[in-house]
Order: C-alpha cells, then structure tokens, then sequence
C-alpha cells in the first residue's frame, strides 16, 4: 500500500498527467484501496483516495489503471519500468514518518555500510569468492525477493552448505587441509595440478562439471 501511494503521489505532480498505469504484483492491496472498512493500512487508503480525488477533480478524462504482473512472469516491460521509476527523484507532498518506510531506509543503510566495510580484504579475507552477474559485474547485496542468488538454490539445504563453503573457502578440499597440514602433499586427483584449489575446482578440473 505505502508503494501504491508512493508512485500515485509521484504521477499527479507530474504535469499534464492524465493517465496513470500501475503495474504491480501485489494486485490484491489495490483493492484495499477502495474498503471503506477499517483495518491495518486505512491510512494509506484514505491517503490515495485523497490524492485521486484531487487527480480526478483536475479533468473528467484524467484516468487510472491498475496492470496485474506477477514478478514469476519476468515480463521485460514490467523490468523496464521498474529501472526507470527507481530514478525519478520527485519530492513527496507528504511527510515519509512511517514505520515501513523508516524499516527500507534503515535496510538500505545497513546495506550501503556493508559494501564500504566489505571492500576491505581484510573484513572479508582473500580466500572469499567474488561472485558475478550476467553482466560480469559484482553481485551487490540485497534483501528483496530471496537476495541476488539464493533464490537460484531453490531449497536445498545441502546446495546451501555447498555454496556457502565454496564462498568463504572452508570447504573439506586439499587448499583447506593445507592451511593445518602445510608439510603434506594435496595434489589434485586429475594429476595435473598440484593443490586441489577452489579455483581449480571450478574452472579447470576435468573431474568436475561447469554445474
């Protein structure tokens, strides 16, 4: 709801906005917005409804339109459109002083402290695994819609273990034995590499498969 009234808010401080199209995944909370009865969120309902009224009063022509899009569908307008309003930079004619939108500015804080205090080796260590987008990008922390790859696990907990232990490098393979065994030979099964590195496991080794 408080995402609702936000992008209705910003719309009608556009000029000459007659028609406005919410695309959203949460269809039923737009409902809310027209129960005249009383329950959690009536603040934001009576806040959009206010807002309407003053976007309907301007002209009998000026419109509203609400498009159903689940996120599951990956329709490219809906990914274009929500790059594009996360750019509009319009001030808000209302006063932000609720928990929900103080909850997403105290997120996006601990996250933007975690990638300063993260670029240094020494907080996360060498051995950590940087991980890659499509682009061949860093991947950037985020707490929305299952992270930036753990929603690609599905839900196995043993991929889970994995993954974890191939990101920090405390997997049981031959480079992690040698930190406590340094006089020890590890050499890698295949017989072409002398330690079984993380590195090598995943980019090299014939015994492995890109998966």
């Amino acid at each position: 709801m408080f995402s609702i009234r936000y992008r209705i808010n910003q719309a009608i401080q556009i000029l000459n906005t007659k028609n406005i199209i919410i695309i959203t995944d949460t269809i039923h909370a737009t409902r809310c917005i027209f129960d005249s009865s009383f329950y959690l969120y009536q603040l934001y309902s009576i806040a959009v409804s206010q807002d309407l009224r003053a976007f309907f009063n301007k002209s009998s022509n000026n419109s509203l339109v609400f498009w159903n899009c689940p996120s599951s569908m990956k329709w490219l307008s809906h990914s274009v459109v929500g790059k594009e309003t996360k750019h509009l930079n319009i001030k808000l004619i209302f006063p932000c002083t609720w928990w929900d939108f103080h909850k997403k500015e105290e997120c996006n804080s601990i996250l933007q402290n975690w990638k300063i205090i993260f670029q240094a080796l020494d907080y996360k260590e060498n051995i950590f695994l940087n991980l890659i987008n499509d682009n061949n990008l860093p991947t950037k922390p985020t707490y929305m819609k299952d992270s930036t790859w753990l929603k690609n696990l599905e839900y196995s907990n043993i991929l889970y273990i994995w993954v974890t232990r191939a990101n920090t490098n405390y997997a049981l393979i031959d480079e992690y034995c040698l930190r406590f065994f340094p006089r020890e030979l590890f050499d890698c099964s295949c017989g072409v590499y002398l330690i079984k590195s993380r590195y090598y496991i995943l980019h090299n080794c014939r015994r492995y498969n890109k998966y």
